[in-house]
Formats: structure tokens, sequence, C-alpha cells
């Protein structure tokens, strides 16, 4: 139920105007090094005191940017002829792996998946930090390296068949499923063709079934657990498997989510008349399924909804089952580190806020749009979603980068990648904690 709300961020990202002295900011079509904050930023970079400087360390200059991992962000420009090629830079905004890749994903255990070509007829590879080839391009698919192992695959989407490769590109597990899901917990999901019907099964990094071909959904392990369903749609029914194969949770509910801090959401009933209520680990309900909509339980409480999904109200019930913040917000996140967004009014012109776990209000409903707290600093949009600017403020919501720019994502490896001016000509830049 938070998807849509994480990432409705982009309507305030449009639309808005960057308004901006040229010695303000410089947005050049090449990557610099220069560090020296912005006037915009002067203030609160030369503010020694604060957790976070806002100090663009990276000028505005992609045209799309991802959060950087294993010290490098990967990063999208449009070439001469229109394309977005991929490319990586560093900390200093170094352009270190040139945008000449059709695809890539970001590193990962050293390697960064890219590949060169299109869909059909491109074919992927993984280079290392210094952009050279550690495994040549060779596969039509390939996903990052997960747990030392990447799912790729040979051939096309037809007849292509999926395995796994080790770092040096060696197959570990051979070529032969029809899809083939990353690892977790030492287990990955995979499907085959039988009798015309795609079955998911388990693999182990041996390549040795940990649950043979027989579910029609399959989602990565989790503490132990995978959920799994049989049948689709009306005759859906999901429940969950443990590292041996073995049901924990027989398949019995149109939907079941993952466990945390013991309880499992469930759907009781039909799809058209789903109430959803919480689940132990030995498959007992223990909070009835009275709620027309439920999230994880973090820090001891859920979010739940009571009434239809566009007039009924959120709250939070403790692990006993009992209201703790009754039913008032017209959408509630989960907690996290303490703290959790709220808003009151609809999608469109509502404003967010965050309140305590006694759901006092720490930050009262002013914010356009709202992120969940990482590190104690949040991304917050002010103003209207229409018009409004992205800044970070901390856990009492005192702004500690004021807002200024057309989109913010979290900070990453203590860089936020930043947007400035309105699409088609936003350009996305970092800045610094």
């Amino acid at each position: 139920m938070q998807v849509l709300e994480r990432h409705a961020h982009i309507l305030c990202s449009y639309l808005v105007l960057f308004l901006v002295t040229a010695s303000s900011i410089s947005v050049r079509a090449m990557p610099q090094t220069t560090r020296q904050p912005s006037k915009l930023n002067q203030t609160t970079a030369n503010n020694s005191s604060r957790a976070i400087t806002g100090q663009i360390v990276i000028n505005p200059q992609f045209d799309r940017a991802y959060p950087f991992s294993e010290g490098l962000a990967l990063i999208e420009l449009f070439d001469e002829n229109g394309n977005l090629k991929y490319g990586f830079v560093n900390k200093l905004g170094e352009m270190v792996i040139p945008p000449k890749f059709d695809k890539a994903c970001r590193f990962q255990s050293g390697l960064a998946c890219v590949r060169t070509g299109d869909g059909k007829t491109g074919a992927w590879g993984f280079i290392d930090k210094y952009g050279h080839y550690a495994i040549e391009p060779q596969f039509s698919e390939a996903h990052r390296l997960v747990e030392g192992l990447a799912a790729v695959r040979i051939g096309n989407v037809q007849q292509g068949k999926w395995g796994y490769i080790d770092k040096t590109g060696k197959f570990v597990i051979n070529p032969k499923y029809d899809f083939a899901a990353d690892f977790t917990e030492g287990a990955a999901a995979v499907a085959v063709f039988i009798d015309g019907e795609r079955k998911f099964g388990y693999v182990d990094k041996f390549g040795k079934y940990i649950a043979p071909p027989q579910f029609d959904q399959a989602n990565d392990f989790s503490n132990g657990l995978a959920r799994v369903c049989i049948g689709a749609g009306s005759t859906q029914r999901c429940g969950m498997i443990d590292r041996t194969g073995r049901y924990v949770i027989n398949p019995q509910y149109p939907f079941i989510g993952q466990f945390s801090e013991g309880l499992a959401m469930v759907c009781v009933g039909t799809w058209a008349n789903c109430r959803r209520g919480y689940i132990d680990i030995k498959g007992k309900l223990v909070i009835d399924a009275v709620y027309d909509s439920a999230g994880a339980f973090k820090d001891g409480l859920a979010a739940v909804q009571l009434g239809d999904h566009n007039s009924g109200k959120y709250g939070y019930i403790n692990k006993a089952g009992k209201t703790v913040i009754s039913p008032q917000f017209d959408f509630a996140e989960d907690f996290s580190e303490g703290l959790a967004v709220v808003r009151i009014g609809s999608l469109q012109d509502g404003k967010f806020g965050y309140i305590d776990p006694a759901g006092n209000y720490v930050i009262a409903p002013h914010l356009a749009l709202a992120h969940t707290l990482k590190n104690g600093i949040a991304a917050v949009c002010s103003g209207d979603q229409n018009s409004g600017k992205w800044g970070f403020i901390d856990r009492k919501g005192s702004f500690i980068v004021e807002p200024q720019f057309s989109s913010a994502e979290d900070f990453s490896e203590g860089l936020a990648a930043v947007g400035v001016g309105i699409s088609p000509s936003t350009k996305i830049g970092y800045i610094s904690r």
C-alpha cells in the first residue's frame, strides 16, 4: 500500500521551476569535479554543526541518476541521437566509466552487469570498477551478483534458458530453467514449463532442488520462509515453506504477507471480499481478520485501515490486536526509527506529517510529500505537489537542507541525488551529508 505514495514524488518533481543564478549552480553537459557549494547552499555548507551540509558536490548534469553503491553511482545521459546511455561516476563527480552502455545495473560484489545493443540482439556482460570486462558480453539477459551468483540467460526470450554464474563467469548451475530469480538466504526460485504451464520451485547453490517445481508463484526467502501460491486469480491460495521445502503454513489464503516481528498479514475470504488479519509462525490466526488494509509490524505496531479504500481511515494496532492509535488518517506508513509518515486529506492535495508510537504529532501535517526516516533524515516536499520543492528534515521537523530541489532521493553512502529544473529539462546531481 506504500508503493504509490513513495513514488508520488514524481508529481512534485515535474512542473517545478528551480530558479537559480548562473553563479549558484553550474549545470553542464559533461561531469565536473568542483566541490564548491552553490550560493543556495553556502550558509548550510559552512555550518559544521549541522548533520547535513546540503553542499552540491556533483553538479546537476545527468538525465537520470541512481543511489551510490560500492562507491559508484549509475547515471544516464542522452546521446546525440536521443538514446539513453549508462555510465558510472565516483563521489568526486568524475565519470570513471563513460556512458556507453545501453543498459546497466548497479555495482555489487565489485561487478556491474551491462548490455550493449538493444533488448533483442544485444548482449550482457559484467564490468569491473575500471570499466573493463570481467565477463565478456554473451548473455541475452543478466541479473546482479547476489550472494556470489548471478542469474543469466543463454538464448532468446522464447527458447532461452537460465542458469547461474560466479564472478569469474563460470557456470555453477547450468542453464536449464525457463526463469531464474536471485538467491536469497542460500536459495533461489526457478521455473520450468510442465505440460505447458510454468511451475516454480527452489534450488540451492549447487543446483539441487529444495522444493521441486509445483508452485504458480514463488517469492524470495526472508527469515527462513518463502511465500508460495497455488492457482491463480479467484482460485489462488498462498502459504509458506521453509528451507527444506516443507509447508509451514499450508496454502489456504488468497494472499499472505512476509513475517515481520513474528506475525504475517493474511487475507481471509475471497479477493472480492477480503478481510485482513494476522497469523503467528504456527499459522494460528492471532489477530482477527477485520481490516480492509493492513501493513507489516514495525516497532511493535502495524498500520491498519477500517472502511473502504477511498474513505476508510488508518490507525495502528499492537501485536495483541489492540488499537493503540485510533483510525483517523487518510494514509499511514510503517514506523521507521520511531516515527511514521501519515497523511490527512486526499493523495492529490492532502498533507503529510509524522507521528510517534503514542499517536502524537512530532511533525504536524504540512508537507506535500514525505519519505520515511532513514538514519534520522527524511526527504520531504514543501508547498504543493504541482509547485513544491524538496529538501531534507531531521526527526524534529527542522530543515537541515532547505527546500530548493525539483526532486530528491534518500541518502546512500553519504550522498543523495537531487534534481533541478522542470521536465523535460530536469538535471540530476548529488548533495553531501
